[in-house]
């Protein structure tokens, strides 16, 4: 298994940990894979969201919308990610 695969698997596994609120973005930022410039740009997106979504989080407990429109934005990271995974694998 390539060492891409790997760390795009264990990126997924880390989104799905937050947006499951099993895990906070900060002990996801802090287990996340090294992005670089050779990263894809699904992986290079999740991380900036991911880093966003930490940094915002007394906004999301003020602003219920903001809340859902952040973790859309992290779902939408979610798919992108895993249809790029997907297709890699093809």
């Amino acid at each position: 298994m390539d060492l891409e695969k790997c760390d795009s698997e264990k990126a997924l596994s880390l989104l799905k940990a937050v947006l499951a609120n099993q895990l906070s973005a900060e002990a996801a930022l802090a287990d996340w894979p090294t992005v670089s410039k050779t990263s894809s740009k699904a992986m290079k997106n999740v991380y900036h969201q991911l880093y966003h979504y930490l940094a915002d989080e007394d906004i999301r407990t003020r602003e219920p919308e903001y809340a859902q429109y952040q973790q859309a934005g992290l779902q939408r990271c979610l798919d992108d990610l895993l249809a790029e995974t997907t297709t890699t694998l093809e």
